[in-house]
């Protein structure tokens, strides 16, 4: 039998109609109990269905959003806060109201993603960053809280993912290599532990594996940082076999490759072409511009809020939307001669 009113009320030394009035909403109990006992009851596992639809009915006409990258990114270089164009237009559209939510390292580890958006009386959440380890990824799976995961996997029944097409932009990436005539290909890979990591890295593999071309050798671990970007340039720099050109994916580790590059006498793209993906600011300040994929980072974040909203009115339950990619053609790569 599952956990009950009864249940909650003895955890917290209340009476049960305490807890029913505070669950309800009424305006006879304080905030502070309120949101006591909201977190107890997410916490005991009480989600009965009354829960359930005071979740998607309710009118505070507010949508959470988390962006969830740890690293220490300036708010140019974090490509999460890119999104945030296209959800609050499309928010704005339909007269709802985001709030922000600033997750630190500690607080992340101390209150869940679903329980903060229970204190605030969010309609639903839009999460971005969200990686396959994060300690709350079951929480927002199993929640009867309607969420869109940007750029994530996540698969629930009240859950939607949008994404870039990251594989066909990999893959047109590496095309773009291929017609310049380069045959030996590198990647800098990012983190096992993000979707859309393991998306770019499919996108690349299968592509050079239909042509008789992939080579591990080739390949080199990052995680999304500019210092994993320039580390891979250390490794190559040790080889004998060196690629001619180098699929970065993302730019952030493409723009640390390329410094590296120059440090040691490289010339971009004579000596190596050099391409990434994302399309943040600082890719067209560089020197030389790099060449990137392109996300349509406002659409995505259109695409968030509309999933959302649909789930908010039960209109439909679609699972995943992918966006399509566009190659951004700077000055990183060059013909191979």
């Amino acid at each position: 039998m599952g956990v009950t009113i009864k249940d909650i009320a003895r955890a917290l030394g209340v009476t049960p109609g305490t807890i029913s009035k505070a669950l309800n909403d009424k305006p006879d109990i304080g905030a502070d109990m309120k949101v006591k006992i909201r977190a107890a009851a997410i916490e005991l596992g009480y989600v009965p269905n009354p829960i359930a639809r005071r979740l998607v009915t309710n009118r505070s006409n507010t949508i959470g959003v988390f962006i969830l990258d740890r690293h220490e990114l300036s708010l140019r270089e974090n490509y999460g806060f890119q999104f945030l164009d296209g959800i609050i237009k499309e928010s704005d559209l339909h007269h709802y109201d985001i709030l922000l939510f600033s997750i630190t390292k500690d607080l992340a580890y101390q209150k869940s993603y679903i329980s903060l958006c229970l204190e605030r009386r969010v309609e639903g959440a839009v999460f971005i960053g969200l990686r396959s380890d994060d300690p709350y990824l079951e929480d927002i799976i199993r929640s009867p809280l309607p969420a869109s995961v940007i750029d994530a996997e996540a698969r629930g029944q009240n859950v939607s993912m949008v994404a870039s097409d990251n594989r066909a932009g990999a893959a047109a990436a590496v095309d773009y290599l291929w017609g310049l005539g380069h045959r030996r290909i590198g990647i800098i890979k990012g983190s096992e532990r993000e979707f859309a990591s393991r998306e770019r890295y499919e996108g690349f593999r299968h592509y050079l594996t239909e042509r008789n071309s992939f080579n591990e050798a080739y390949v080199y671990p990052g995680d999304f940082t500019r210092e994993s970007g320039a580390a891979a340039v250390e490794t190559i720099m040790k080889s004998q076999d060196r690629p001619t050109a180098l699929f970065a994916a993302n730019d952030l580790m493409a723009l640390g490759a390329l410094k590296v590059f120059k440090g040691k006498g490289y010339r971009i793209p004579q000596d190596i072409s050099l391409i990434g993906f994302d399309n943040i600011a600082n890719s067209e300040d560089c020197d030389p511009a790099l060449t990137t994929i392109g996300q349509n980072a406002a659409e995505i974040g259109k695409e968030a809020i509309r999933l959302l909203l649909a789930r908010i009115r039960q209109e439909n339950k679609g699972k995943a939307s992918f966006i399509r990619t566009e190659l951004v053609i700077r000055d990183s790569c060059a013909p191979l001669k």
